[in-house]
């Protein structure tokens, strides 16, 4: 599938649409991917990590299973976004395979820190592997949860 300038993709390579603020005329304006720490980046077998930063927000794209194994990593790379995400932080969840009760654990922890900070957090999560616990466990009537990342950031 090719790709629009103004558009940025998922880890999976899919098309995403930058989002255009109400009323507003031309294209959106770029992003900028940036670098993920090397703890992420040596766990890669395991999740894949993509940052994005948006004029409003910084998007945090996951790929893989969010275990024992990569969720503490993952959980230090989003407090470290939450200190350069301005106003909102969104994380994409579309792409996990599995969610451990580590990784609602970080969810409910960055959660929490990006409340005390005055940071929105939004989740972006559309499949079962990941809406199922987050129903069960409460996480999601808790959390500002988005079945899209236009939607979360709008």
């Amino acid at each position: 599938m090719s790709q629009r300038p103004d558009e940025i993709a998922t880890p999976s390579g899919e098309p995403v649409p930058a989002p255009r603020r109400p009323g507003a005329a031309g294209p959106p304006q770029p992003c900028v991917e940036l670098t993920v720490s090397d703890e992420l980046q040596d766990i890669e077998d395991l999740i894949e990590v993509s940052v994005l930063r948006w004029p409003t927000a910084i998007v945090v794209s996951v790929r893989g299973e969010v275990d024992l194994v990569s969720a503490p990593p993952l959980q230090r790379e989003l407090v470290e976004q939450l200190e350069n995400a301005g106003t909102l932080l969104v994380l994409d969840l579309t792409e996990v395979t599995f969610l451990s009760s580590a990784g609602l654990s970080l969810l409910y922890e960055v959660g929490r820190r990006a409340a005390d900070r005055g940071v929105g957090f939004r989740l972006v999560v559309n499949t079962r592997p990941v809406l199922h616990p987050l129903t069960v466990t409460g996480l999601a009537a808790e959390l500002d949860v988005r079945p899209s990342i236009e939607e979360a950031l709008n």
